[in-house]
């Protein structure tokens, strides 16, 4: 958020969890759900959701993608970063090793077509390693 608002863009942070807004001090942070955003419809030009939502479980992704789209302008801009593979299951937090998140892996060609079906045109889409193998996207509010 910090390196976005330095460039001159009005930044709202989202998160569910309110300790991970806590964590590094940064304002206008807003405690919310992915699947009903507190933003008006057609209130943003642009939504960064980076590793968030991996923590979705896989039935509620299209209603998580129909808020961003309802919330992105037209011609607004996704940029979306997901972990790509097969399955859903708990992993403990690297940190707290006893307390576990939920993950679902992702595959291009099944999420540009959720894309699709929200409303979104998919404009690139590449592949970075990690600890894990992440898809980025990058897609269009039509």
């Amino acid at each position: 958020m910090r390196l976005l608002r330095d460039r001159g863009f009005r930044v709202v942070g989202l998160d569910l969890s309110w300790g991970m807004l806590r964590s590094r001090r940064v304002p206008a942070v807003v405690q919310a759900d992915m699947r009903a955003l507190p933003l008006g419809t057609r209130a943003v030009e642009a939504i960064w959701c980076a590793s968030a939502l991996l923590h979705i479980p896989r039935p509620e992704v299209p209603a998580v993608l129909a808020e961003f789209a309802r919330i992105l302008r037209p011609g607004g801009e996704l940029a979306l970063s997901v972990a790509e593979g097969d399955g859903e299951f708990w992993e403990p937090v690297s940190y707290q090793p006893s307390h576990r998140r939920w993950y679902v892996l992702h595959r291009v060609e099944p999420l540009t077509a959720q894309l699709a079906d929200a409303g979104f045109a998919v404009t690139s889409f590449s592949r970075r390693s990690t600890h894990r193998q992440w898809l980025q996207l990058r897609a269009r509010r039509r």
